[in-house]
Formats: C-alpha cells, structure tokens, sequence
C-alpha cells in the first residue's frame, strides 16, 4: 500500500505595496523668507551699574616748592642792546674724493718708513770683496749690528747685475736718508742718474762722517756704474782682484752733484768707500708681508 503526503494548499495572501514617498525639497530652490520675531524679547536690565562707592580722594601731601630756587643769570642782558643777528647755517662742503700726491718730502714726513738708508761700511776696502756675495754679506752683518731689520746690499755693479736692480722697483722713487734719517737724495732713480745730492754728510754704520773721518783718507767710492746704474765693464774682476793692472769705475765724492757723475776708473788695489742701501724699504717691507699672510689665510 502506497503511502502519498497529503496536500496542502497554501494560499498565497498578496500584501498592498506601499505608496511612493514623496521627493525631499530641493534646498536650492527654496527662496529664504523673512525671519520669525523672537519668542521672548530680551527684558530691561533690572540692576542698573551703581555710581562709584569711593571717589579718588584729593592729594594729601602737595608737591613742596623747590628747595634750591633757579639763581638769577650771571650776566643779565641788556634790553637795550640791539639783537644779535643769526646767520644761516653754512652748508658743510665735502672733502675731495681724490688727493693731489704730496711731493717726496711731504711723503717722508707721513710715513716715516717710507725711505731707504744710504749708508757706508765701516772700513775701507780694496778691490777685494770676495765677491758681490762678500761685499753683500759684510752690508747684511754691519746693518745687524747697527739695529737694522731690513736688507742691505752692496751699492755695486758687476757682470751679472746693474745697480739699479738692487732696489726693489717698488722704490724706485722712494727718498734716500743718511743713517740719521736726514734727506740726501729725491730718490733712488737720482742717485743713479746724477741727481743733486744734499749737503747732509755720509754716515758709516758706526756713525762717522765718512767725508771728515781721516779713517777713510781717500774720499772716492767704488760702484762700477756709468749714468743710469748700468755696469760699466771693469769691476776688479767680479771684486774678487785687488791687482794694480786692474781697475774699476768709481765716484768721487768732493765733486757736488751725483755719486754716479764724473766716474773715473780706479785701480783695483786703492782702498775706497763701499755704499750700501737697503733693498726694499719697511714701509713696502710691511705691506708686502701682510698681503702674503692675508693670501695665506684665504688659501
């Protein structure tokens, strides 16, 4: 016997579809309306500000008078005296940008360095110097002993130097002092082109008059130059020969004018004065030496 599931008939009940929403106001085109009143108007304060309970009290210790009064003015003046009549400022006139140059005796006396010495050795010599590097040596160490700083050189020519590059040409046209700082020539350039020569004496190292000193009887120089320091030719063999046969250029030094003009030759064994100057003077010393300490520190 077959067994069947009874069935069962389900009713299907149909549910009514809600009505459609209706679409939210679109806020953009809303025109904006008057404002309502207030609900409740603000009330009237009801404690009204107090007038102040303690009004500023009057002052209780009054300023005393001075106790010093002004004096009167030392010198009263006289109404009867006419006005002192003002005058208008004067406009302050600008110094000029750019200064003439002073001429070399106002530049001395501004840089008191600014000058190379002319100075004599001590002894007379012959024309036997061991050289330009023995007459050199002997000007270096006497200028040490004088209390000099700076370099001095023979004032000598020979085959390999004219003696207007002993000079650094920075001072070419500084002037020439005498030990004593006292004027002898305009500058470097007159000294070798006959230049007038000052009636100040010619100092040794040792501070003689090497013109009135009998240690040094005669009163030629030895330079080896003709006019302009350009070597002459004859130099004792480099000043290495005191041979009579030889001879060399020298000036004399009771001739007024330049030690270059009237320059004769001297035989080589006579015993005349050697001049040595400084090479540089301190003032350019200086200035050279600080802008190569400042080139050091930028590098």
């Amino acid at each position: 016997m077959s067994r069947h599931r009874p069935c069962v008939r389900r009713s299907i009940t149909e549910t009514a579809r809600p009505a459609a929403r209706p679409a939210p106001p679109d806020p953009r085109r809303e025109l904006p309306g008057p404002a309502p009143p207030p609900i409740y108007p603000a009330p009237p304060p009801a404690y009204p500000a107090p007038p102040p309970a303690y009004p500023a009290p009057p002052p209780a210790y009054p300023s005393p008078p001075p106790a010093y009064p002004s004096p009167p003015p030392q010198y009263p003046r006289d109404e009867a005296a006419p006005p002192v009549p003002t005058h208008p400022r004067e406009t302050p006139v600008p110094s000029p940008r750019f200064h003439p140059r002073p001429p070399p005796d106002e530049v001395a006396a501004q840089h008191r360095d600014r000058m190379i010495h002319l100075i004599a050795l001590n002894t007379p010599y012959d024309g036997n110097m061991r050289g330009m590097r023995g007459a050199d040596l002997q000007c270096y160490r006497e200028a040490r002993m004088a209390g000099f700083t700076t370099t001095f050189r023979a004032m000598l020519s020979n085959n390999v130097q004219d003696m207007l590059r002993i000079v650094h040409a920075a001072d070419w046209d500084t002037p020439v002092v005498n030990i004593r700082g006292e004027h002898l020539f305009a500058s470097w350039r007159a000294v070798l082109n006959d230049g007038q020569r000052s009636t100040r004496p010619l100092y040794s190292f040792d501070r003689r008059d090497v013109m009135n000193d009998d240690h040094w009887p005669n009163k030629r120089i030895w330079h080896g130059s003709k006019s302009g320091g350009i070597r002459a030719g004859d130099y004792c063999d480099g000043w290495r020969s005191n041979y009579a046969a030889l001879s060399a250029m020298a000036g004399d030094l009771r001739i007024p004018g330049g030690l270059i003009s009237q320059a004769q030759p001297v035989s080589c064994d006579q015993k005349l004065i050697v001049l040595c100057v400084e090479n540089m003077s301190k003032y350019h010393g200086d200035r050279i030496l600080k802008k190569k300490r400042m080139d050091a520190l930028v590098w």
